[in-house]
């Protein structure tokens, strides 16, 4: 039975990059369902004023949101944040992540070394589904699906990308590898975490949301353009947000990893997705993070 049609009363998401856009619609219809939310971003005044429309969506019940600030650009505040979430939480239904920055310039790295669009749409993601699975794992409940980690980014939608000559793109850079290489890595990242053991009853999605009216490259010099054309084009964040959830309730999609599309139907993975590249991914992180952390 599907839990599309299901009160998520006595369930906590955690919404990473939740205070605006995709994440603020994914929270938004997971309070509606009655879902507990953890909203999470680096600006806690959108953060706070997130958490009052989610108190003001889970109307007719006393909801459990709150604001935990979290600048997942930083590796090391990553594993901080998780450190201090696991000291108080025995489990987790749900693991969010819409944490992005859009940018039409070069390389740009972190204060930590790394590329910046690299941290934000693989590595943070990656650490935090990787440190948080034993929280997921506490949150299974006897005859529903287990816990859900949905990374929203680009499933079924990039080009495959796999150089390890040079994975951090620090020679070869350009939003287009860019843009593919994080596609990758996030099927690549997301089909090892399926393949643990403890796993089993988790579902990995890594989901496309198509084109959405969120405030995605409002701050760039190309913001005219880009508004224009959500208002003219793009889905609401509330529409996303329900197609998104939908998908997270999905039996198909319960457990093992997925690719899932903006109509929340499953989609394909590239040629790029096999056992030696999802090796060579980790091997990569092992990497990343030893440095980082």
């Amino acid at each position: 039975m599907s839990l599309v049609s299901q009160p998520l009363a006595g369930r906590t998401a955690l919404v990473v990059g939740g205070s605006s856009g995709i994440g603020k619609g994914i929270g938004l219809e997971l309070a509606a369902r009655g879902a507990d939310i953890i909203v999470s971003s680096r600006r806690s005044e959108a953060g706070e004023a997130a958490v009052a429309e989610l108190v003001e969506a889970s109307a007719g019940r006393t909801p459990s949101h709150r604001f935990a600030r979290l600048d997942a650009s930083s590796l090391r505040g990553v594993r901080e944040f998780t450190q201090q979430l696991a000291a108080e939480r025995e489990s987790l239904d749900f693991l969010v992540m819409c944490q992005t920055k859009a940018s039409f310039g070069g390389r740009e790295e972190t204060r930590e070394g790394f590329e910046i669009k690299l941290v934000l749409h693989v590595y943070s993601r990656l650490l935090l589904a990787a440190d948080l699975l034993p929280l997921l794992r506490r949150g299974e409940r006897p005859g529903t699906p287990g816990g859900c980690v949905l990374s929203v980014l680009s499933g079924g939608v990039h080009s495959g990308l796999a150089d390890w000559t040079d994975p951090d793109l620090a020679q070869t850079f350009s939003l287009k590898r860019a843009a593919d290489a994080a596609g990758t890595y996030n099927d690549l990242g997301l089909q090892h975490l399926a393949d643990q053991a403890g796993s089993e009853d988790l579902g990995f999605l890594h989901a496309s949301p198509g084109f959405v009216d969120s405030k995605w490259g409002h701050e760039t010099r190309a913001a005219f353009l880009i508004k224009a054309a959500q208002k003219l084009f793009a889905t609401s964040i509330e529409e996303c947000g329900r197609t998104m959830v939908e998908a997270m309730c999905d039996d198909r999609f319960a457990r093992g990893f997925h690719c899932v599309d903006h109509h929340g139907k499953p989609a394909k993975t590239t040629k790029a997705q096999t056992p030696h590249n999802v090796a060579a991914l980790q091997k990569h992180l092992a990497a990343v993070f030893e440095t980082a952390l």
